[in-house]
């Protein structure tokens, strides 16, 4: 990391347990001019959670409006298969022209990796693609001086809740940690099932669990800690921050905030029980609450910050962590910069952000006004010191966030400690 990691961006992020599945996919590339005949641009992403993947709607748009002869193919591959299958067609000179992934090098599907091997094409001289890139987000996006990717929306990562549940028991959402604890209480005395729910039984949502209890606790108030960490100037081991963060996993735990056997919880259970009211909130991307609303359409189904220790220090993770790279040994970059090109005009973002469930570009970069679902994320979204992308993203490899995420497990369950758990940490940042 160079510049400031934490203070201005925003940026998926990091899968969640109600998320099921993203949205991506594979396929390839090929572009020409119109002289040399049609050109034939395959296109990477995940397999999309949903009916229609907002990628190919964009893609479909391009498809009908360029004027290049240009034609770009969509493949969708499976999450759980997704980066090792793209990372292998690197491998054999057989990649897509564009691919999806996350900024960095700190997410299971981050381009970072392909751009420190010199796989993706610099597109620091076209002012469509640098001014697409929030301050905030410059390390994640530029490597070694050269821009890696574009991206596409930025992706909230608050609590998803059930806002009628809340409304039916006569509650706000709480605006301080303190609160929250009193909430759990009240909610198993009204009969119940708890206040959050979580898939105790997957490491990426106890680990963005973890990541939101560390957004006031650590990053809110030293928005460098990433920084610093890569430089020896800290550790997780050494910080009481991080301390305090774990610390808070296990009083929630046990002032009974989490559903019983929460430790199991998968988003199989947990889910219904949300959809119902039972369970008022989860940890999860925002994108999830339309999803989830399809399910309860009888509810009110929103996002709400998750609390900080205090009104002033909480604080959002917003990351701009869907990201579109053009493989460098394509033979057909220009055709490829030209979708990138497209996808980057104002319009074409905000009809993304729209399908995708996440917040516009347009919004982070020009001031526009979020979308009514997003309303009361509006404060952080629009304010530079109170959001920024997740921080696992700048971490040197994902096997940190696993073992946040498999460690916070084991406090679950009473067969971790704290500080075990943090020392591990560190001990995957050194791998």
């Amino acid at each position: 990391m160079k510049k400031r990691t934490h203070r201005r961006g925003r940026r998926p992020a990091a899968t969640a347990a109600m998320l099921l599945i993203s949205a991506a996919a594979l396929a390839g590339c090929q572009s020409a001019s119109s002289s040399d005949g049609p050109v034939t641009v395959r296109f990477a992403v995940e397999t999309g959670f949903g009916k229609t993947s907002p990628y190919a709607q964009i893609i479909d748009g391009f498809n009908k409006s360029n004027t290049q002869n240009i034609k770009v193919e969509l493949t969708e591959i499976p999450t759980d298969s997704y980066f090792q299958t793209v990372r292998t067609m690197f491998q054999a000179g057989n990649a897509p022209d564009v691919v999806w992934g996350s900024p960095g090098t700190g997410a299971a599907n981050a381009l970072g990796v392909f751009a420190q091997a010199g796989q993706l094409v610099d597109l620091s001289k076209e002012q469509w693609a640098s001014a697409s890139v929030p301050d905030s987000a410059h390390d994640l996006y530029y490597v070694d001086g050269k821009l890696i990717g574009v991206p596409v929306d930025v992706a909230p990562i608050p609590q998803v809740v059930n806002a009628t549940a809340y409304k039916s028991l006569h509650l706000d959402f709480a605006k301080t940690y303190d609160q929250l604890l009193q909430q759990c209480a009240a909610v198993r005395k009204a009969g119940r099932t708890s206040l959050l729910g979580l898939a105790g039984s997957q490491p990426t949502n106890t680990g963005l669990m973890g990541l939101e209890l560390a957004a006031s606790r650590v990053y809110a108030k030293d928005p460098d800690w990433n920084q610093k960490r890569a430089s020896g100037q800290v550790t997780f081991a050494g910080s009481q921050e991080w301390r305090d963060t774990l610390q808070a996993v296990v009083d929630l735990h046990k002032q009974g905030c989490f559903q019983g056997g929460a430790e199991g919880g998968t988003p199989e259970t947990v889910t219904p029980e949300f959809t119902k009211g039972k369970i008022l909130g989860i940890f999860a991307p925002a994108s999830i609450a339309t999803d989830l609303g399809s399910l309860a359409p009888t509810s009110q189904i929103s996002v709400a910050v998750f609390p900080g220790t205090t009104e002033r220090d909480t604080f959002l993770f917003a990351s701009p962590s869907n990201a579109l790279s053009i493989n460098a040994s394509s033979k057909h970059v220009d055709a490829a910069k030209a979708l990138l090109e497209y996808w980057m005009q104002p319009q074409q973002l905000d009809k993304f952000a729209a399908l995708s469930g996440n917040v516009s570009l347009t919004s982070v970069l020009h001031g526009r006004p979020v979308s009514k679902k997003y309303a009361g994320l509006a404060t952080y979204l629009t304010d530079p010191a109170r959001n920024a992308p997740l921080p696992s993203l700048f971490w040197p490899n994902p096997d940190i966030y696993n073992k946040l995420g498999v460690g916070i497990q084991g406090l679950l369950t009473g067969q971790a400690e704290v500080d075990k758990v943090l020392q591990d940490m560190d001990a995957a940042w050194q791998s």
